[in-house]
């Protein structure tokens, strides 16, 4: 009850995202000598283990940026106001997408709408 009132009925995972990228943006906003620029941007001295590589934070806001088709992201994240559309963009992008595959589909029920 508690998380549906924060997120406001949105698609959690859609939220996530959206958070998600909303820091990223935020975080290249910030100049190179800000703790929270190095620490981004810090690589630690230890090699990694072999085997499959971790699954890191930046990897999921890649992902993220390359299924919005944001090829200019660097640029969009110093205008915060362009950032904040895109974040937005992100949140409803799962509900855009249902609307679209259930006209196509003609479904009546969205519960097999798949979303992406």
């Amino acid at each position: 009850m508690e998380l549906d009132k924060l997120i406001q009925h949105l698609n959690v995972i859609n939220y996530v995202k959206a958070q998600r990228l909303s820091w990223f943006g935020h975080v290249h906003r910030k100049p190179e000598t800000s703790i929270v620029r190095k620490i981004y941007k810090w690589q630690p001295y230890v090699t990694r283990p072999v085997g499959r590589p971790k699954y890191r934070w930046d990897d999921d806001v890649r992902n993220d940026l390359r299924r919005m088709k944001l090829l200019k992201w660097s640029e969009q994240a110093q205008d915060r106001l362009e950032w904040k559309k895109n974040c937005r963009e992100s949140q409803d992008s799962t509900r855009v997408v249902a609307l679209i595959k259930k006209k196509e589909v003609g479904l009546s029920d969205s519960k097999h709408l798949i979303a992406v």
